[in-house]
């Protein structure tokens, strides 16, 4: 995806551009000022080319390095402007930050212990021919320079991969780029039907991407834009009316499993994975809280 080449695209720079075949031009201004052009760098398949200005000042001994990237393309794609700023300090760079409309990154690298340790988080529209998609997520950049690890999760509304049109997906990934495990994954399509994914995909090439995950795909059954969801051996049927607010129709989860009784239960997102839940059953209410991913 555009979001993830254009992350790994800045932290390569940031490692003295890694593993890339290219051309770099630099032009000095001043001693406290210059500009980079460069083009055919590249990662993996992907060609990059734009230009770069950056501004140099020191502070209590510190190097402050000011960046302004401007007509950066992906291939035949241009991509939003980019600035940072980073602090050399000893042995280390700081990113302060690196920026666009698309993403920000934050994080610090360690040439001594040459380890790197990277956040990343992404909120971004794309539209590409074999991806369509508001996506959002955050990606956690961590270990050695030259294979370091990569976790996070992503969330996109109203997509397209490939042929598969789908209302909204979530995608939790863990491993070395560019081989990732998916799992605890999932796809809904437009009608309402859910795929769970659970794998290993290859993230460097789309197509091998987009296969993988269809074929690790797994049905839920869904009627219209209901599904069915199975919680610690409990069942029922779950709606989500909008990205907060949620309906199940199931049985209590707590207490005497031979006792557990049938209820509607109306749940709502506090924030990230706590819930407000109000559960009614034949014989009582319950006003409370839990924790738990999604619903």
């Amino acid at each position: 995806m555009r979001c993830l080449i254009t992350v790994l695209f800045c932290i390569a720079i940031a490692l003295n551009a890694y593993a890339f075949s290219n051309t770099i031009t630099i032009d000095f201004h001043s001693p406290h000022s210059f500009r980079v052009l460069f083009s055919e760098l590249k990662i993996g398949d992907s060609s990059f080319g734009g230009e770069a200005s950056v501004s140099v000042t020191k502070s209590q001994g510190y190097f402050i390095y000011n960046v302004d990237i401007r007509s950066l393309a992906l291939d035949d794609l241009m991509l939003a402007p980019i600035e940072a700023k980073v602090i050399k300090k000893k042995g280390q760079l700081i990113i302060n930050y690196a920026k666009s409309e698309d993403f920000l990154i934050r994080g610090k690298m360690d040439y001594v212990k040459n380890q790197v340790d990277f956040n990343v988080t992404v909120h971004m529209d794309m539209d590409t021919e074999d991806f369509r998609g508001q996506v959002k997520g955050e990606v956690v950049v961590s270990g050695p320079f030259d294979h370091p690890a990569l976790r996070g999760k992503l969330f996109v509304k109203d997509g397209r991969i490939v042929d598969l049109v789908f209302k909204e997906s979530s995608l939790f990934f863990n491993g070395y780029y560019p081989n990732l495990r998916i799992n605890n994954s999932e796809v809904v399509l437009l009608e309402g039907t859910t795929y769970l994914l659970d794998g290993f995909v290859n993230a460097g090439d789309f197509k091998s991407l987009y296969a993988g995950l269809r074929s690790s795909a797994k049905e839920i059954l869904s009627v219209g834009q209901w599904r069915i969801y199975n919680d610690a051996g409990d069942k029922g049927l779950s709606r989500d009316v909008n990205s907060r607010l949620g309906v199940r129709l199931g049985s209590d989860t707590s207490g005497i499993p031979a006792q557990r009784q049938l209820g509607t239960e109306l749940r709502f997102r506090v924030r990230g994975d706590q819930f407000l839940k109000y559960r009614v059953q034949e014989d009582k209410s319950i006003l409370g809280f839990e924790k738990k991913r999604e619903f």
